[in-house]
């Protein structure tokens, strides 16, 4: 056998096609030999068939809960207005609530599928970095620029901020490096303008200033995504 055909061998004993009688083994040894490459072949090919299918999965996951949270809104802000009922906030706990299992279920995807992060989409409304972070903004509202009378209870905004902010450590962690400044405290006008009530905007901005590492590591993935934080504001 000449070269070609010992790779020509050797190839098709890692892919476990089979030799067939032509292409034999020449001692017992070179037999165990050949079944341990194929044996390896066989793990190798299983490993990285299934690895691709769940990796597929988990992209498909990451649209699934950008395309939940576009669906609340656009921007931040219209997150906001489009769940005002002229005096509270009906419905929108709800869908909060819902986000929650696939934020967390998200993060725990990028720590067993490091190739995720590397996954982007074409659109705005489809890319999870962008919509989390719209989301996180929006949570940013009602939390702190909702006048106190008119907020959601902590009990009902709290819990998807944490399970977001324990994505943004697990990426800071693995992938994503922090901006260097954080991006600007987002505007009350168009609440303000739907009738929604709001504190004044130095309130604001000083409870964007107390989450400035945060809004830092979320600009960070939002640029870390070939995007700018004007994908965010949508301006």
């Amino acid at each position: 056998a000449d070269a070609w055909s010992r790779a020509y061998a050797v190839g098709t004993y890692f892919t476990t096609l089979g030799l067939g009688a032509l292409w034999a083994p020449g001692s017992g040894g070179w037999g165990v030999v050949a079944s341990a490459v194929a044996l390896n072949g066989f793990a190798v090919v299983t490993l990285v068939v299934t690895y691709v299918l769940q990796v597929v999965g988990a992209v498909t996951g990451a649209r699934q809960l950008a395309g939940a949270a576009h669906a609340l809104g656009e921007t931040p802000q219209a997150v906001v207005t489009g769940a005002w009922t002229g005096s509270g906030f009906d419905g929108l706990a709800t869908h909060l609530a819902n986000l929650v299992p696939m934020v967390e279920a998200h993060g725990r995807r990028h720590e067993a599928y490091p190739a995720l992060h590397f996954f982007q989409s074409r659109e705005r409304r489809t890319s999870a970095p962008v919509m989390l972070a719209v989301l996180d903004e929006a949570l940013l509202l009602l939390a702190s620029g909702v006048a106190p009378g008119a907020r959601l209870a902590s009990a009902e905004v709290e819990p998807l901020r944490r399970v977001l902010g324990a994505y943004l450590d697990t990426l800071s962690v693995s992938f994503v490096d922090a901006a260097d400044e954080a991006p600007e405290a987002p505007t009350l006008a168009p609440l303000a303008a739907a009738g929604v009530p709001v504190v004044d905007a130095g309130s604001l901005g000083r409870a964007a200033d107390g989450d400035r590492q945060r809004r830092r590591r979320l600009r960070g993935l939002v640029r870390d995504a070939g995007r700018e934080w004007t994908d965010v504001t949508a301006q």
